[in-house]
């Protein structure tokens, strides 16, 4: 089946994104939400198309792509037969309001119509539930990543009773039409970029408070020197210090999960003060008057940043496996967090395979295009070799599944790679420069510039 027209379900943030992405790749869209005022029921859905179509600010490549977005309410919307071919439901994360909703559109759906859910944490069984077989059988797990026009992973869950082949439709979609990188993950907690990328946040935030280290010098180590785009309470005030403290509650809630996860205090009496993070405009840090000021999360007072003063940072550069050398060797204070900070992320990322997906490099796909890493946690392993490091976890007492105990030459070989195409890096036969703002490289008989500043600005040294 050609998916050419959509119903989105929910036009909030995210829903109002989703729509956009579609528009913009040639889906005509219906963007609905509830109607919450007799006198102007589509409130809502009018709120979210108004913030597409926005002309200062618009998520439309084109202006004439608003023909292909119309919007309404889920009470006049979805009382007649549907010739949507998809519907993708991004409502509020509550599993009764999600089955009633889903109940209304299955009695509506044609028989077809693939019905997916956004939801980033409840399981997609549970959702399922109470909905007729055939409907059940269309029903699947479609998680985007915020922004999602931005974001390249989407996760792709089936339920227990998802047909095969819904599921290959939809991740050609995916694929070929929005342009995304799939993962397809087991319907468990999470799933998979959110478990892995939660469990790694919660795990630095409580040894970094029991260390003592501050949350200057807790961003410090485990940001860009480990190849994550920004430190771990940066990311907290990003994601939002309430919905990382949700996933991790609901991970709780599974007794396998208890022995991976501890609970920062810091994380809680921000919460329960409302510093809730970029959303809240405070949370960890937050900008007054064009400074950018830290938290101390014993006052809740905000003063300005102080550049971290930890000796490994001196030897720490833009190189990762440099970094990740240095790592392994040192015995300093710092030293050992940075490496329990990576052996905790290996343990619990091969924990993960199969319970949450099938295959080790979807784990590292999640990472990288759902979290921005350099590498995901089995190439950081591979990168600090292989051998000595599960020696080492070994060693330390930590269990490894049997699937990683029978390894003997690392996860990754040459030709495997985490895009379903050859990177252009591998097609390069000779450089003739490689600077700080831009390379030049040959690709058979043709040659690739290639600008590298930051957001592809033209500095002095590519315009002079």
């Amino acid at each position: 089946m050609t998916i050419r027209k959509a119903t989105i379900l929910g036009a909030g943030v995210m829903g109002s994104q989703i729509a956009a992405l579609l528009v913009n790749n040639g889906v005509k869209v219906q963007l609905l939400d509830i109607a919450i005022d007799d006198a102007n029921p589509n409130k809502l859905s009018k709120q979210g198309y108004d913030s597409i179509v926005n002309p200062k600010k618009s998520q439309l490549y084109d202006a004439t792509f608003e023909g292909n977005l119309t919007y309404g309410n889920f009470t006049e919307d979805l009382n007649e037969m549907s010739d949507s071919d998809i519907f993708i439901e991004a409502v509020k994360e509550d599993l009764k309001i999600k089955q009633d909703l889903w109940k209304q559109v299955a009695s509506v759906a044609k028989k077809e119509a693939i019905l997916a859910t956004n939801t980033s944490g409840i399981p997609i069984n549970l959702i399922a539930q109470g909905l007729p077989e055939d409907a059940q059988q269309r029903f699947i797990g479609l998680h985007f990543f915020n922004p999602p026009r931005y974001m390249k992973l989407v996760e792709i869950i089936p339920a227990d009773n998802t047909k095969p082949e819904i599921v290959e439709e939809l991740k050609s979609f995916a694929e070929d039409v929005l342009g995304k990188g799939v993962v397809l993950a087991n319907d468990v907690t999470a799933f998979v970029a959110n478990r892995t990328g939660i469990h790694t946040l919660a795990d630095i935030m409580y040894r970094a408070e029991k260390c003592g280290y501050s949350i200057t010098e807790t961003d410090a180590l485990t940001g860009k020197v480990i190849g994550r785009p920004m430190g771990t309470y940066a990311l907290r005030d990003l994601v939002g210090n309430d919905v990382g403290s949700f996933v991790i509650q609901g991970l709780l809630q599974d007794p396998g999960e208890a022995d991976y996860f501890n609970v920062s205090k810091r994380i809680l009496k921000l919460v329960e003060n409302g510093y809730l993070g970029n959303k809240t405009k405070k949370g960890f840090y937050k900008k007054e008057k064009g400074k950018r000021l830290v938290i101390n999360p014993e006052t809740l007072n905000y003063s300005a940043l102080e550049k971290p003063k930890l000796p490994i940072l001196d030897d720490l550069g833009k190189k990762l496996e440099k970094n990740l050398a240095i790592i392994f060797e040192d015995q300093s204070k710092e030293g050992i967090f940075l490496w329990e900070t990576l052996r905790n992320v290996f343990v619990y990322a091969a924990r993960n395979v199969p319970l949450a997906t099938d295959e080790f490099i979807d784990i590292d796909r999640a990472m990288v295009w759902g979290f921005n890493w350099r590498q995901g946690p089995f190439q950081l392993w591979d990168s600090m070799g292989f051998e000595r490091v599960k020696k080492r976890i070994l060693e330390e007492g930590y269990e490894l599944p049997e699937w990683i105990l029978e390894r003997d030459n690392g996860f990754y070989t040459e030709d495997m790679h985490l895009e379903n195409v050859t990177p252009i890096s591998e097609l390069i036969t000779d450089h003739v420069w490689d600077r700080d703002s831009s390379s030049l490289n040959v690709v058979g008989e043709q040659l690739l510039f290639k600008i590298q500043t930051k957001y592809n600005v033209l500095d002095d040294e590519l315009v002079r």
